[in-house]
């Protein structure tokens, strides 16, 4: 899992920094760590140290004197300290690690001791109680961390703090990266006292709806969001761009609040369904959406709320029609809509394939987006109600079964019934990564009608789940809010793919009875589990089977004596620790989580549960 995440995090952040500057004038490198002065004199202020291997700009030469430019700053150093650059330097940016800081000036990464450069120093020590443990891409000159690629300052501190970033740390620091938290919901205050190339948030993972409260002070190149930060204080920023992930890209939406007092001289949306608010003092010049065609204000627009003081660079503000959708959608927010209303709407938008008899299920899908959050679609212009209209007359249709998924699983003093149209399974190979893509899920009642549904998925929208107890063939629950018995339907439609499924539910005063699932039995979905082999590779725990039925099927492992419910999504990775392994399919999970000698249950849709011992 360890190896997952350092190489997703070093994707993710490379494709997130901000490019270099280019000169036309002719480059140098320093061949050695060298002071910047403000005059030709060894006695004049040192305005900056420039590592090793860094390009500088000769603009010309007094005597033994260079006067050079270093990023911005433009000062003297020895001529024989630079040379002409014949070929391109190459960084000397190490792999993506994590160091512990105990104060002082030095750090322990890899298993290895290495000094923080002097310029460093001062930012270090200010935040030691912040930086005890730290990822990031560190520069290094021999056994000197000399600056940062990227910099996670709170990895191992979800909590609120303040950061102070000096005018070394913002020279020697690319990316300032703040992890966020659906649970910490931390409030983060950034002072800046030089402008700073790149702050980023990053989330946990591509279907959570992380939080930080980010409060920036002074002058920001790029500001780099995914989730729901919500960023104020006093600020210049020159690029805000709202990004689809950094782990993976996240099919969720999300609303960013951007509630600076200050300016954003550029605002740029590289997602389709992400938007911001802005505050009253926060003052933007140019916006760009990903396309000439997006909607820039209104509802569902990429500035949610009303049209802003702003010149839009691509895009488009609503006309008149839009505008009423936009009213729509808001007022199906805020209060319930009648089915003639709906009807009304959809009359005044001349769409095709309306269909009489549907018109409660377009309400349910109208109302259920316009009240989503990381579910929601836009639905902005007459073509996005066009394709609403489209998806779910193709979801009401009827259509062949698939393989249903079944899982019966023990969950405290209840079981969890799972029926879902799919399985889903990690990848810890990030070079197979989840693409955005517009998904119906729907729940069809027995009068064909959409009781439920969303237009994103997310890890529960894809599973009927019910909690209850599996007696006498039936899996019975109070919790579940059927209104009548009969044959409920599960759809989900994936681009041009359909996936369907089936179950039959008896209702009687409270209690709901899960029957059949596609027409069978539930006993059918609850096979004896073949015999599982696993052994321990490196950092993993490998299992399979020759069953591949049951290899197609098993899903996750539970710790049986665990305090509380932690189920762990076996994975699919090819590990090199494997050995004759590889020639046959076989899952993973990440070993350290389990103790040898203890038993590890392996659940599987359509199986009774296998009980293994961990080697």
């Amino acid at each position: 899992m360890k190896r997952f995440i350092l190489f997703t995090l070093i994707f993710a952040l490379v494709i997130g920094t901000f490019p270099p500057a280019v000169s036309a004038k002719t480059p140098y490198v320093t061949v050695k760590q060298v002071a910047l002065k403000q005059s030709a004199s060894t006695k004049a202020k040192t305005l900056v140290t420039i590592p090793k291997g860094k390009t500088v700009t000769n603009l010309s030469d007094r005597g033994s004197w260079s006067n050079v430019q270093y990023g911005k700053q433009k000062g003297f150093v020895a001529k024989r300290d630079i040379q002409k650059q014949t070929a391109a330097p190459t960084p000397a940016f190490g792999t993506f690690s994590y160091f512990t800081y105990k104060g002082g000036d030095i750090v322990s990464m890899l298993g290895k001791t290495y000094k923080v450069d002097a310029p460093l120093l001062p930012f270090f020590k200010k935040h030691a109680h912040v930086f005890k443990t730290v990822f990031g891409i560190p520069v290094t000159d021999g056994n000197v961390i000399t600056g940062f690629k990227a910099f996670y300052p709170n990895q191992f501190y979800p909590g609120s703090f303040t950061l102070d970033i000096d005018k070394a740390a913002s020279e020697r620091i690319e990316t300032f990266v703040i992890s966020v938290s659906s649970h910490q919901h931390p409030i983060i205050v950034i002072n800046v006292a030089s402008p700073v190339t790149q702050v980023t948030t990053a989330g946990t993972n591509s279907y959570s709806l992380e939080t930080a409260d980010l409060r920036l002070n002074g002058t920001f190149r790029q500001v780099a969001i995914t989730g729901t930060s919500r960023l104020s204080g006093k600020a210049t920023i020159e690029r805000v761009v709202l990004r689809m992930g950094d782990f993976y890209p996240s099919p969720s939406s999300y609303t960013a609040q951007l509630n600076v007092n200050g300016t954003i001289n550029h605002l740029e949306s590289t997602f389709a369904d992400a938007q911001v608010t802005l505050g009253r003092s926060t003052v933007v010049k140019h916006v760009t959406g990903v396309s000439p065609n997006q909607i820039l204000d209104g509802a569902h627009g990429l500035i949610k709320g009303t049209k802003p003081a702003a010149v839009p660079v691509r895009g488009r503000w609503m006309n008149p029609i839009e505008q009423q959708m936009s009213a729509w959608l808001l007022r199906l927010t805020d209060q319930e809509v009648d089915v003639d209303t709906v009807a009304s709407w959809l009359r005044t938008l001349k769409l095709t394939g309306v269909e009489a008899d549907q018109l409660p299920s377009y309400k349910v899908a109208l109302t259920k987006n316009a009240r989503a959050y990381d579910t929601r679609v836009s639905l902005a212009t007459v073509a996005d109600w066009q394709r609403l209209i489209d998806d779910v007359n193709r979801a009401l249709r009827p259509g062949p079964l698939d393989r249903a998924y079944v899982m019966t699983t023990q969950r405290s003093h209840l079981e969890d019934l799972l029926l879902r149209h799919d399985r889903s399974l990690v990848s810890y190979d990030t070079s197979k990564r989840d693409d955005y893509r517009r998904e119906l899920i729907g729940l069809i009642d027995p009068f064909g009608q959409l009781i439920d549904v969303a237009f994103k998925r997310t890890f529960e929208n894809q599973v009927v789940r019910h909690h209850g107890a599996y007696t006498n063939g039936d899996f019975a629950t109070e919790q579940a809010s059927y209104r009548q018995s009969g044959t409920y339907r599960h759809v989900s439609l994936v681009g041009s793919s359909r996936h369907h499924y089936t179950f039959d539910v008896t209702v009687n005063g409270r209690e709901s009875r899960v029957t059949h699932v596609n027409g069978k039995a539930l006993s059918t979905y609850k096979k004896t589990p073949p015999r599982v082999e696993v052994k321990r590779a490196g950092e993993f725990l490998l299992i399979r089977s020759s069953d591949s039925l049951w290899m197609d099927s098993v899903q996750q492992a539970v710790a049986p004596n665990a305090t509380y419910f932690d189920p762990r999504t076996i994975a699919t990775y090819r590990v090199p620790e494997a050995g004759a392994w590889n020639g046959s399919p076989y899952y993973v999970l990440y070993a350290s989580s389990y103790v040898p000698g203890r038993k590890l249950v392996l659940q599987a849709y359509g199986y009774d549960d296998a009980v293994i011992t961990i080697p």
